[in-house]
């Protein structure tokens, strides 16, 4: 009961018994190919979700934190880790973690939804409501994109340098929104 001969029909192997709620041989199956072939990120997030799925949250953290370390900056990794880290309540550390990478992803719609989430739940206002335009405008929608910067800019004690910036981003969208109509 081993699935196969080929790491292939072994990894398929895994996914079934996993889609068949047979976690504990998934992960056995899953670990095996991971120890053969470590480089290989596919087994690690499928490892991790075997893990969350099998209702072993921390193990999968482990995992994530392991993958994300050797793949910095992959929204593979990143994305399912800050879920489940919200799914534990851990929505400070989601935060950080996905203020982190869509730094350098500005087009990942999935990501700016996620930290708008994180955001909320930890009380990062201007955050939630800047993540939320981002998501609006990468999803076509500027009109709600600029009304979510309006939102953040009236938050209290936002720094001279980032009301500067919030005003910034709302005057390129309504030019955006100008040149739109002109097309």
């Amino acid at each position: 009961e081993s699935g196969g001969d080929t790491p292939a029909e072994k990894y398929e192997f895994a996914l079934l018994l996993a889609a068949n709620g047979r976690f504990e041989k998934a992960e056995t199956v899953m670990q095996k190919l991971q120890k053969a072939d470590p480089d290989r990120i596919t087994y690690r997030l499928a490892l991790a979700d075997i893990l969350r799925s099998g209702k072993q949250p921390d193990e999968a953290l482990a995992v994530y934190k392991d993958a994300l370390g050797l793949y910095p900056d992959n929204m593979a990794v990143a994305l399912p880790y800050a879920t489940t880290l919200m799914d534990l309540g851990r929505e400070e550390d989601a935060y950080r973690l996905l203020s982190d990478v869509t730094t350098n992803h500005l087009e990942n719609a999935k990501a700016f939804k996620l930290l708008a989430q994180a955001a909320g739940a930890t009380g990062h206002k201007v955050q939630t409501h800047t993540a939320m335009s981002q998501y609006y405008f990468l999803n076509g929608f500027t009109n709600q994109a600029i009304e979510q910067l309006k939102l953040a800019e009236r938050q209290p004690g936002l720094s001279d340098y980032l009301t500067a910036r919030i005003q910034a981003r709302i005057t390129d969208l309504e030019a955006l929104l100008e040149a739109e109509k002109l097309e």
